[in-house]
């Protein structure tokens, strides 16, 4: 898969993955610490020997190619919002491409616009992690600011934005053997549901009744 986008995008791209770390305590060393069910191609771009990963204990992500070391302008102590690695690829022009999924399952980046448009049913908590830092090998104590849930009656709902993209053109599909895939700029993708939340601030969300399925 990765030599097909290469193919595809060409040698000047750049490709980052998420390298997740969601509710791992154990401290985090960017060289070594493999992600936490984000997948087998994000693994592998993780292990590539031009591989740059960026420090956020919580949500890390891995590039390679010209502009990788982009992620070096990333505060490591933010996971969402601004300064985080979302506001870095936004700032870089990136492209989100879902491969065989939609944007409930893959669409971190609209987390990244909660907290940025400070949804009502978050709130920002601070948690406290080790980080192994670049040429280091003892961890030393971070804290990290995330944007949690706090009203667990409402659900993620972000295949919502789905229609709306696809008014806007800019939304690219693709039927696979693995499922649909999905391809839109970032500035599209930021643009359009900055729109729609601040329309209806729960536009991202659903309300479940019962909580045991969240």
């Amino acid at each position: 898969m990765y030599d097909s986008l290469i193919d595809y995008l060409g040698p000047d791209s750049t490709i980052a993955v998420p390298a997740h770390l969601l509710a791992e305590s154990k401290p985090y060393d960017p060289q070594k610490t493999p992600s936490h069910e984000s997948g087998v191609f994000s693994e592998y771009v993780r292990q590539l020997p031009n591989a740059f990963r960026s420090l956020c204990p919580i949500h890390n992500h891995a590039s390679v190619g010209p502009n990788a070391r982009c992620l070096e302008d990333s505060d490591p102590t933010i996971s969402f919002g601004q300064g985080s690695d979302f506001s870095t690829f936004y700032n870089n022009k990136f492209t989100l491409v879902l491969l065989g999924c939609g944007f409930s399952h893959g669409g971190t980046y609209l987390h990244h616009l909660e907290a940025l448009m400070d949804a009502p049913y978050r709130h920002w908590i601070e948690l406290h992690r080790l980080l192994v830092p670049r040429g280091k090998v003892e961890p030393s104590p971070i804290v990290v600011r995330y944007f949690a849930r706090k009203d667990h009656a409402y659900h993620e709902d972000f295949d919502k934005i789905t229609p709306v993209l696809r008014k806007s053109g800019a939304l690219r599909e693709a039927e696979l053997s693995y499922g649909k895939s999905f391809a839109i700029p970032l500035d599209e993708l930021h643009k359009t549901t900055v729109a729609m939340v601040a329309l209806d601030p729960y536009f991202l969300v659903k309300k479940v009744v019962d909580e045991s399925v969240i």
